[in-house]
């Protein structure tokens, strides 16, 4: 099992975006299988022994969900972003070869809404022009736009309530 980092909250925010993600999906009619490594291959996740070399590179790198709808199948990687953009350079930078390039990152943002971009096209936008789900160019996938508000305003009240949470109280007098 991966070790949880219970001092960064942003390891459990990417696991409620994933959640957000799946049953968003599940909702439109897509069959949702879970991929990732960290449901498939937790040895090579190993922080105290970790494994090195191109396959457990390629391992450690696989995208979140296996997404079908009849023939139609995608690979899909969720990640949450406050803003809705990159916020270092060296995240974008992990975009710049992507190890599955016909993969789609769907990027869940707590003041942005829910948007999408295929990875091979991250990096050469410098990862600031998503598209939202509902756009043209995602129209193959058949997303429901009432659907996706309904997440996304489910996303926009649990990342505030956490950022609330997370707030140092204020001094007392």
């Amino acid at each position: 099992m991966m070790t949880m980092d219970l001092e960064s909250p942003g390891f459990f925010k990417g696991r409620i975006a994933e959640a957000i993600t799946e049953a968003m999906l599940e909702e439109m009619g897509w069959k949702v299988y879970r991929y990732g490594a960290e449901f498939t291959a937790n040895a090579v996740l190993d922080k105290k022994k970790p494994i090195a070399g191109t396959a457990a590179k390629r391992v450690r790198s696989m995208p979140d969900f296996i997404i079908q709808k009849g023939e139609d199948v995608h690979l899909i990687e969720v990640k949450y972003r406050a803003g809705g953009k990159w916020a270092l350079q060296k995240e974008l930078d992990k975009w710049k070869d992507p190890l599955y390039p016909e993969a789609y990152l769907i990027l869940v943002s707590s003041d942005r809404g829910i948007m999408m971009e295929k990875a091979e096209e991250i990096y050469p936008k410098k990862g600031y022009s998503f598209d939202y789900l509902t756009s043209e160019k995602f129209k193959h996938f058949d997303f429901d736009k009432d659907t996706v508000v309904k997440y996304y305003n489910l996303a926009q009240k649990i990342f505030v309530t956490i950022e609330e949470m997370l707030e140092p109280p204020a001094p007392r007098s």
